[in-house]
């Protein structure tokens, strides 16, 4: 087997999202990242304590432990020492939430939803990051919903997001599709239950 490139990121994703793993499985591995998986954030503490990562993209919407949470005791446990590079995942972003985010040692943010060249820009940070030890200045990254927001269904548009690659907006659009009844069934539930926490993770 050959060994990884230098230019190989160890990443931890953390979501608790089927479809949302998947998606950033296919693309980072694509990439020819080293890609692991936590479904929340007690997973990615538990991770984190087995193994060394250069990046972890932290969903901050989660059950069990959210993803500022699990970032506060992820600095923790490190002590100022490794210093893993972490960026939030959301789709929710408040400016006034920066400090919060900053606080609990998260290093940067990306707005959901994204697209395969603004996540690549935080994976060239996490790698000069690497190269110079040095902790980057926090960039705003642009959402793409606000690039562009088409009114009728555009395959070409996903097809882009994902970075060209049609085979992977096949097997993405296939998962979305399939799982959508059952989506839309737990919302339906949750909002007749009132419980807008559980909307909001779904």
């Amino acid at each position: 087997m050959d060994s990884p490139s230098f230019d190989q990121l160890k990443v931890l994703v953390v979501d608790d999202d089927e479809l949302n793993q998947r998606m950033m499985n296919l693309i980072l591995t694509r990439e020819g990242h080293d890609v692991h998986i936590a479904c929340d954030g007690v997973d990615a503490v538990n991770m984190v304590h087995e193994k060394e990562f250069d990046i972890i993209l932290m969903d901050l919407q989660m059950p069990n432990m959210d993803g500022v949470e699990a970032s506060r005791k992820i600095r923790e446990y490190e002590n100022g020492g490794r210093n893993t590079y972490i960026v939030a995942l959301t789709a929710s972003y408040l400016p006034e939430k920066g400090q919060e985010l900053f606080d609990a040692g998260i290093d940067n943010y990306i707005a959901k939803p994204f697209d395969v060249v603004h996540l690549r820009l935080m994976l060239n940070y996490g790698l000069d990051r690497r190269k110079s030890r040095q902790r980057p200045q926090i960039i705003e990254v642009e959402n793409i919903s606000e690039i562009s927001s088409p009114s009728d269904f555009d395959p070409r548009s996903g097809i882009m997001l994902v970075g060209g690659d049609e085979e992977t907006y096949r097997a993405l659009l296939t998962d979305f599709v399939e799982r959508l009844p059952g989506r839309t069934e737990s919302i339906d539930r949750f909002y007749l239950e009132k419980n807008l926490d559980c909307i909001a993770i779904i």
